[in-house]
């Protein structure tokens, strides 16, 4: 799951085909041990339909929209949410990766989608989609990267770093 398209994404109606894209593809091609073809085996949500260039400026358009466009992004993230779950049912068991979770945060553009998946994951969802959800930096200014290496552990794979790091980050953002 992408955090937000940017520029190039919107410009060309296409995700992660920018320099984050380039900095994931590469990831994944170098990683060939977690058998996953980028382009060919993930599907990228976000978590609004709603983009503007960056993050944080979705804050900046809630405030010059209003009332009414505020609670259109909320209400498109609750709808992402469910999306998701749908996903989740239809292609069990796969991880879920959140990538970019700075703004799920109280009082951050993404709160509700945060509270949506916190709810939902504690009522209709089953309790799989839990352990399938992982968290992590965004690839963007290669954060996703220098994360991993930072926080690998001498013999441990990638893919046990990448279990590790996505599910305390998990913790993090939704709790135990």
């Amino acid at each position: 799951m992408a955090d937000n398209p940017g520029r190039r994404e919107q410009a060309n109606r296409r995700y992660l085909v920018g320099p984050s894209g380039k900095i994931t593809e590469r990831f994944f091609r170098e990683e060939p041990s977690l058998g996953i073809d980028f382009r060919k085996n993930v599907l990228i949500l976000n978590k609004t339909p709603v983009h503007t260039p960056r993050t944080v400026e979705l804050r900046e358009l809630c405030r010059l929209g209003g009332a009414e466009l505020t609670e259109a992004i909320a209400q498109s993230q609750l709808t992402m949410v469910a999306i998701l779950e749908e996903f989740y049912r239809a292609l069990t068991p796969v991880p879920v990766w959140i990538i970019g979770y700075s703004e799920m945060k109280k009082r951050g553009i993404f709160e509700v989608y945060t509270d949506a998946l916190k709810s939902d994951l504690r009522s209709a969802v089953p309790d799989t989609l839990f352990d399938q959800l992982f968290f992590y930096r965004h690839f963007s200014m290669n954060q996703f990267t220098i994360d991993l290496h930072k926080q690998a552990k001498r013999g441990e794979t990638t893919a046990q770093t990448l279990e590790r790091i996505g599910k305390a980050y998990r913790e993090r953002v939704l709790g135990k």
